[in-house]
């Protein structure tokens, strides 16, 4: 009696075979999922993983990039406290108000700047002794 019971709520006329067949159709049909499942997340394992190390280049080459820039701005300050140390101790040479060039040497540029400075013109000393 059971059986004809099992066999009524069925509502099919299907034997046990094909019940076990359909049954191992869908667990081969729900494994082929997971396998799809898993690769998916796989391959967004791997990008992710590719986006990290690519903010961890970017974030190592920002830092050398800051590092470099300190160690220019600390040259240029360094460059600037030697310039204002020396246009102190020097101030004929670092004029600090209206710099204005050499006259001496303005006019000699401009009366010859057509022609090549002869070295008669050029003020340097030049001492001969043979």
């Amino acid at each position: 009696m059971e059986t004809l019971s099992a066999v009524a709520v069925w509502g099919y006329q299907e034997t046990s075979e094909e019940m076990k067949s359909m049954l191992w159709a869908t667990v081969c049909e729900l494994e082929q999922v997971r396998n799809n499942v898993r690769e998916e997340m796989k391959k967004k394992e791997d990008f992710i993983n590719q986006l990290v190390n690519l903010l961890k280049t970017v974030n190592q080459e920002r830092d050398e990039a800051k590092e470099q820039l300190q160690t220019l701005l600390n040259k240029l300050k360094q460059f600037n406290s030697v310039e204002q140390q020396f246009s102190a101790d020097h101030p004929f040479l670092w004029p600090t108000e209206n710099p204005q060039p050499n006259q001496a040497w303005a006019s000699f540029i401009t009366e010859d700047s057509a022609n090549p400075p002869r070295l008669e013109r050029i003020p340097i000393a030049l001492n001969w002794q043979a």
